[in-house]
């Protein structure tokens, strides 16, 4: 699994898993030595044991990285967060009638 998110600031967030965590990775910048070329890879910095876990953090990233003025737009704020992570991870299938 790889599913990048932005935060407000445009910084991307990439949620992955292996057979055992979930982490959170930022992109790392670093020039190539031989080349002198700007080589991009994902590091990890956060780590988590379950997805609902690193799902609560990545809405925690969101919201902090909220320019809300008031509680009235930081409540939209976490809205459109907690909207983004369901749309994501939501299972229900369009068009099929009950």
């Amino acid at each position: 699994m790889n599913i990048i998110f932005t935060l407000k600031n445009n910084e991307q967030i990439l949620l992955r898993s292996d057979s055992m965590s979930y982490e959170l990775c930022k992109i790392r910048r670093e020039k190539d030595k031989d080349s002198g070329v700007i080589v991009e890879s994902w590091e990890p910095f956060k780590y988590f044991a379950s997805l609902p876990q690193a799902l609560n953090r990545i809405v925690d990233m969101k919201v902090r990285s909220s320019d809300a003025s008031d509680l009235k737009q930081l409540a939209c704020d976490l809205e459109a967060a907690r909207a983004e992570i369901m749309a994501a991870w939501s299972t229900e299938i369009k068009g099929v009638k009950k």
